[in-house]
């Protein structure tokens, strides 16, 4: 009990230090607003729990952020990739929550981005939108449903590649046309009207690119996740096509690294 109380009160620390930790160095034009991800729920995205399975790297990112300025969902779902100037080995985090400072980062993610920081007591971190690194279809995660003309749901879309983030989600009545709106409530929260009794289609838009899920809604539908039969293709985000994008640096405290 004693050691774990010893290592509570070290982690404590070193979240404070953290926190405490910003400031500009005019002279590298690096920002110091960083910190730790723990993995808060509910996550202001809406998401709530996401396996490892889904997304290994998670982090949260400020809503005031150049880089997700510009995204839909307060930039939620979208993947930043950073790069440290000392250790050039990216690492690529999906954006599920928003916080304060620029970036946080989970504790072994910060420990794999700055490997040298002990020894430069801090470390410049390259940080680009970038493709998310899928794998399979886009997962619907149905949190309410009340399966009825009239009716209720409300659901948040995750595994979601590219991405410049998802601009719109309708339902319509299978094998229809006739898509009915639902509201981007918050973060990458989708809820509305069932435009019809089951069973349901739903489109879904990102990046100039329109899904159909087809039957994604039945009868016997209940909430839970739903793995869909579609998937964006890649956007070519932080390749060569967006290599005239100038990257945020962010200035790390290396606290966390052995």
């Amino acid at each position: 009990m004693r050691g774990a109380a010893t290592a509570l009160t070290v982690v404590l620390q070193l979240v404070t230090l953290l926190s405490l930790y910003k400031a500009a160095d005019s002279q590298s034009g690096a920002s110091t607003s960083a910190g730790v991800y723990a993995g808060q729920q509910p996550d202001s995205c809406g998401y709530g729990v996401i396996a490892p399975s889904i997304s290994p790297h998670l982090a949260s990112f400020s809503k005031s952020s150049p880089l997700l300025a510009p995204l839909p969902s307060s930039g939620c779902g979208a993947c930043v990739q950073g790069v440290c100037s000392a250790a050039p080995t990216p690492l690529t985090v999906k954006i599920v929550d928003t916080s304060s400072v620029e970036i946080q980062l989970s504790a072994a993610d910060m420990d794999t981005v700055s490997p040298q920081g002990n020894r430069l007591g801090h470390v410049d971190v390259s940080l680009q939108q970038v493709d998310c690194p899928v794998s399979g279809n886009i997962l619907v995660r149905l949190q309410q449903l009340a399966p009825m003309a009239g009716g209720y749901a409300k659901l948040a879309l995750l595994n979601v590649a590219g991405s410049n983030g998802i601009t719109a989600v309708g339902l319509a009545p299978a094998g229809t046309q006739t898509f009915a709106p639902l509201k981007n409530s918050y973060g990458a929260v989708w809820e509305g009207s069932l435009p019809a009794a089951p069973p349901l289609d739903m489109q879904v838009a990102s990046g100039g690119q329109t899904l159909l899920v087809r039957g994604i809604i039945t009868g016997s539908t209940t909430p839970g996740d739903i793995t869909s039969t579609v998937q964006f293709t890649a956007t070519g985000l932080g390749n060569a096509a967006t290599a005239g994008h100038t990257p945020s640096l962010i200035r790390f405290p290396a606290l966390l690294v052995n």
